[in-house]
C-alpha cells in the first residue's frame, strides 16, 4: 500500500509536470503573448496533424492548444486531475478552436484588424470577466466595485486567471470587431424601405379561386409507353452512386471495480494520517478540488443518502472513514453542526479509469484485430461478446459516423479498403470502434421497374398540374369577360371561392406561399391576377382592399435589414474551408 509520502511525492510530480507544460506551452512571455501559432511541416510524421483549406495545422500548435484549454478547464472548474471524459472533451475543444484560427487568419490579415496590448489591457480593467462579477471579495454594498477589481488584476497569484481571459479577448475581440465593419458596411437604400413599406404594413383583402385535384373528373394514369420514354429521357436522374456497405462493433471503455480500489487504496492511506495533519493541506495536496478549503454549511435534508449515511454519528471536528458516493470516493470532516445543518470540508476523489483498465482493453482489442485476418467477423464478434452493428449504405459523400473523434479516419479506410477488410481501432465517444467494409456496390442505373412507381408519381403530378391550369384557363376567360368570381362558382361546385385579410406580405407568404403572396401583393384594389400555376393547385386572386396600417418603423427596419444583409455578408466571408484530419486515436 503506497505511502503518504509517496503518495505526496506523485501529486508534487504531477503539479511540477503541469506547470512545466503549461510554461514550455504559452507563458514563456509576457502577460498577453500567449498560445503562439507557428511552425509546423508536412505530413503527420513530420508534424502536421491536420489541413484546414490550405493551412496546415502542426503538432506544436495542437500541443500548445491543448495545454491551454487542460490549464483553462482545470480553473474554471477547480480540479486537480482531467478524467478521461474531460481530455477527450478538452481535445476536442482545442482542434475546433484550431479549425477556426485558421479559418480566420487570412481574414483578419485582408481586414487588418488587430488588438493592440494597451487597447487589450484597457479593455481587461474596464469589462471584468463574467464570473468575477459576482464575487463578494470584490463587492461594495451590494455593488460590483471596480476599484478592488483593480487591485485583484494586479495581484500575482491572480495571473493565470487573467492570462486566460486575455486569450479569449485576443480571439473573440478581432473578430466581433470583423462583424461589425461588415454589418456597418452594408447600407439600405431608399428604395428598399420603400418596398418593405408596402409589403410589411400593408394589408390585403382578397377573393380567390383554388382549382385544387378535385376538378379533374378522373386521377391521371399514364401509360406504360410513357413511363418508359420518360426514363429514357431522364436516365442521368436514376444513376445510383457507387454505396459502400459497412458494420461496426464497439468496444466500451468503462471504470471497472479496480478502478475502485485503486481510488479506495489512496485514499484509506489519507485517511491513516488525517487526523494528525492539517485537514486543508490535505485537500491542497490530494483533493481533486484542492482550492475547495473553505468550510461550508449544508442542509443535512440536502446531502445525498451516501453523505448522510456517513455522518449521521460524527461530533463536531471530527473525520469520516472514506466512503464512496457515485463515482466519488471522499474523507469529510464536520466542523460544525446545528439541528438541521452542518459545517463541512472534504477531500475528494473521483474513481477514473485507470491506465490498467485501458490497456486491458487495448489488449483485447489487440487480439480480436489479429484474429479479425482470418476468422469469420461475426462468429468472432459474438466470441467476445460483441454484436455486429449494420449501417445503412453510404455514398462518398454521406460517410458520416458521429461517435467517432475522426471520422476522415474512417472515410479513408473506407475509400481506400477492399471488401470484407477490417479497419484499426477508432477511438469515439465511450470506446473504440472497430469497422468491417462488406461490400462495395458499383455505379449503377436502376432498372426500371425499381424506380417505376417514382416515374409514375412524377408523371402523374406533371401531368395533372397541367390539366388543372388548363381548366383554370378556361375560367380565367369568362373572368376577362367580366363574369364575377362570385358567380362563376354557382354552376361549378368543383372549384374553392375564399376571401381572406393578411396583415402584411409576411403573414400571407407564411399561409400561401412566396408565390402566392407576390402575385397578390402586386395587385391594387379591384385588380385580378390569374392563372397562378403552383404545386398544389391554381389560383385566380382578385384583390378587394389594400390598407396602410401605419405600423412601420423605418429606423427599426433598416437596423433590422441591415444586421440581416450584413451577417450574411459574414457567414460567407468565414467560411470554412475543408478539414483533413490526420490524428489517429492516440490523441484522444
Amino acid at each position: 500500500m503506497p505511502t503518504l509520502t509517496k503518495i505526496r511525492r506523485w501529486s508534487k510530480f504531477f503539479l511540477i509536470i503541469v506547470a512545466v507544460a503549461f510554461i514550455a506551452g504559452f507563458l514563456l512571455g509576457e502577460l498577453w503573448q500567449i498560445l503562439g501559432r507557428r511552425g509546423g511541416r508536412d505530413m503527420l510524421e513530420k508534424g502536421i496533424v491536420g489541413k484546414v483549406g490550405d493551412k496546415t495545422i502542426t503538432m506544436q500548435e495542437y500541443n500548445n492548444a491543448f495545454e491551454y484549454f487542460s490549464v483553462k478547464f482545470r480553473t474554471e472548474n477547480n480540479v486537480r486531475d482531467l478524467s478521461k471524459q474531460d481530455m477527450e472533451r478538452i481535445t476536442q475543444q482545442a482542434w475546433q478552436y484550431l479549425i477556426e484560427e485558421k479559418t480566420w487568419s487570412d481574414v483578419l490579415k485582408k481586414s487588418q484588424i488587430k488588438i493592440t496590448d494597451p487597447e487589450l489591457i484597457e479593455i481587461i480593467q474596464a469589462n471584468p470577466p463574467q464570473e468575477l462579477r459576482t464575487r463578494e471579495d470584490l463587492m461594495t454594498n451590494g455593488e460590483f466595485d471596480l476599484e478592488k477589481y483593480q487591485n485583484y488584476i494586479f495581484a500575482p497569484e491572480n495571473r493565470l486567471q487573467l492570462t486566460l481571459y486575455a486569450r479569449e479577448l485576443i480571439d473573440g475581440l478581432p473578430r466581433e470587431k470583423f462583424r461589425i465593419d461588415v454589418i456597418n458596411a452594408y447600407r439600405v437604400t431608399d428604395n428598399e424601405v420603400l418596398n418593405a413599406r408596402s409589403r410589411e404594413n400593408t394589408s390585403i383583402t382578397l377573393t380567390y379561386l383554388f382549382f385544387g385535384p378535385k376538378v379533374l373528373s378522373q386521377p391521371y394514369t399514364p401509360g406504360e409507353d410513357e413511363i418508359k420514354a420518360y426514363y429514357e429521357k431522364n436516365k442521368d436522374k436514376y444513376i445510383e452512386e457507387q454505396r459502400y456497405r459497412v458494420r461496426y462493433v464497439f468496444f466500451p471503455l468503462t471504470i471497472t471495480s479496480r478502478d475502485s480500489m485503486e481510488v479506495e487504496r489512496q485514499v484509506n492511506d489519507i485517511y491513516q494520517y488525517a487526523r494528525n495533519e492539517e485537514f486543508t493541506t490535505l485537500i491542497q495536496e490530494f483533493s481533486d478540488t484542492p482550492t475547495d478549503t473553505n468550510a461550508r454549511w449544508y442542509k443535512i435534508k440536502d446531502l445525498d443518502e451516501y453523505t448522510r449515511n456517513a455522518l449521521s454519528a460524527l461530533k463536531d471536528d471530527s473525520i469520516t472513514p472514506p466512503f464512496l458516493t457515485f463515482h466519488n470516493w471522499q474523507i469529510v470532516k464536520v466542523d460544525k453542526q446545528t439541528r438541521d445543518s452542518l459545517l463541512l470540508r472534504r477531500i475528494s476523489k473521483t474513481i477514473q479509469v485507470t491506465r490498467e483498465t485501458e490497456f486491458v482493453l487495448t489488449d483485447s482489442i489487440n487480439n480480436f484485430l489479429s484474429q479479425a485476418q482470418s476468422a469469420d467477423f461475426d462468429t468472432l464478434s459474438l466470441a467476445y461478446g460483441l454484436f455486429p452493428r449494420e449501417m445503412p449504405p453510404w455514398t462518398e459523400e454521406r460517410i458520416s459516423f458521429p461517435s467517432l473523434y475522426n471520422q476522415y479516419e474512417l472515410k479513408d479506410f473506407i475509400l481506400s479498403s477492399k471488401p470484407k477488410t477490417i479497419s484499426p481501432a477508432y477511438k469515439g465517444r465511450g470506446g473504440y470502434y472497430i469497422f468491417q467494409l462488406t461490400a462495395v456496390e458499383p455505379k449503377k442505373l436502376q432498372p426500371l421497374e425499381q424506380v417505376k412507381s417514382s416515374i409514375e408519381w412524377q408523371l402523374r403530378r406533371e401531368k395533372e398540374k397541367e390539366l388543372i391550369a388548363d381548366y383554370a384557363e378556361t375560367v380565367m376567360q369568362r373572368v376577362r369577360a367580366q363574369t364575377p368570381l362570385e358567380q362563376i362558382i354557382l354552376n361549378d361546385t368543383l372549384i374553392e371561392l375564399h376571401n381572406e385579410t393578411y396583415n402584411n406580405f409576411r403573414e400571407c407568404r407564411n399561409r400561401k406561399g412566396s408565390q402566392f403572396a407576390g402575385a397578390a401583393y402586386a395587385l391594387d384594389p379591384g385588380e385580378t391576377y390569374g392563372v397562378l400555376v403552383t404545386d398544389i393547385g391554381s389560383y385566380i386572386i382578385r384583390c378587394d382592399d389594400k390598407r396602410d396600417n401605419q405600423f412601420f418603423d423605418e429606423l427599426i427596419y433598416r437596423e433590422n435589414r441591415r444586421t440581416e444583409v450584413g451577417n450574411r455578408i459574414f457567414q460567407h466571408a468565414v467560411k470554412q474551408p475543408e478539414v483533413i484530419d490526420y490524428r489517429s486515436a492516440d490523441f484522444f
